[in-house]
C-alpha cells in the first residue's frame, strides 16, 4: 500500500484520504494534479463544464457512477 500511496502522492495517509480511493473524480483529479495521466474527464455538477467537455470531447463518452467499484451502472453515450 506505501508504493501505491506515494506513486499517486498521498503522503501522510490518514482515516480521511481512503476517499482518494473510493470516489473516481476525485481519485482522477488527485492523480491529474500528480501528473499522472488518464483519460479526459469532467464531473456532472455545472451545465457549463459539461457542454464545454461536450465541445471539446468527440463521443462517445462513458458515464460512470462516482462511487462504485464495478461496471455496474457504466453508461456509453453516443450522441
Amino acid at each position: 500500500m506505501e508504493t501505491a500511496k506515494t506513486f499517486i502522492c498521498v503522503s501522510n495517509y490518514f482515516k480521511g484520504t481512503g476517499h482518494y480511493f473510493r470516489d473516481k473524480l476525485v481519485m482522477r483529479m488527485k492523480a491529474k494534479s500528480c501528473g499522472i495521466s488518464n483519460p479526459n474527464f469532467c464531473s456532472l455538477f455545472n451545465d457549463h463544464d459539461i457542454n464545454t467537455f461536450a465541445d471539446k470531447i468527440l463521443p462517445p463518452w462513458v458515464l460512470k457512477p462516482r462511487s462504485e467499484a464495478s461496471a455496474t451502472e457504466i453508461i456509453k453515450l453516443n450522441v
